[in-house]
């Protein structure tokens, strides 16, 4: 027989008791003596009788549902627009068009320029074009953003001349010494000439 102390006298009094026996006490009863309390079904709980944090609980997962799908449409996005960039910066090198051969040769004099500059990394290149054409031969304009061994970011114009392989555009051949000329925006006629001539122009 388990036993427990009345909270009036403090004698000592069977859990089963339903009130003490040496003072009385009517309002002593065992609380396996009590009929225990109802437990309703979860299961059969409706929306407004759930608990608070259960509902906070579910709204956190949708909203980390709904932000994980947002992130992947926006990676989906991105990536598409990123392979369609590729795909533009990026023509056939064998045997390429005529805009496909201007279009390495842009590439090619900004690869120029770059290995040029003080701080290549810095480089942003904008309004870079082919101004000229001759055989295989190319004049390419282009201006760049880039720092100096100062750590000043200048803005400069200059004129390239190379040579694109026709059967094979990934071929570009410069004059490591005359190819790359700084002029001013936009160049003159007389620093085109200039650049033409140095580097042999036909």
């Amino acid at each position: 027989m388990t036993l427990t102390r009345c909270k009036t006298c403090g004698g000592k009094v069977s859990k089963n008791a339903t009130s003490c026996p040496h003072c009385g006490e009517p309002e002593f009863i065992s609380p396996y003596a009590q009929e225990p309390p109802a437990v309703r079904d979860a299961g059969s709980c409706d929306e407004d009788s759930k608990p608070a944090h259960f509902m906070n609980r579910k709204l956190k997962r949708w909203h980390l549902a709904a932000f994980i799908v947002a992130a992947i449409l926006v990676i989906s996005y991105s990536f598409i627009n990123y392979l369609g960039d590729l795909s533009d910066k990026n023509p056939t090198a064998k045997n390429p068009s005529g805009s496909d051969l201007n279009l390495y040769a842009e590439l090619a004099a900004e690869g120029i320029v770059k290995g040029k500059l003080k701080a290549p990394a810095t480089a942003s290149f904008s309004d870079t074009k082919v101004i000229a054409k001759s055989n295989d031969q190319f004049l390419v304009q282009t201006t760049v953003d880039a720092q100096n061994s100062f750590g000043a970011t200048l803005r400069s114009t200059y004129l390239v001349v190379l040579r694109i392989d026709p059967a094979d555009a990934s071929k570009a051949f410069h004059n490591s010494q005359f190819a790359v000329q700084e002029v001013s925006q936009p160049p003159t006629p007389e620093e085109i000439q200039t650049t033409k001539y140095l580097n042999g122009w036909k």
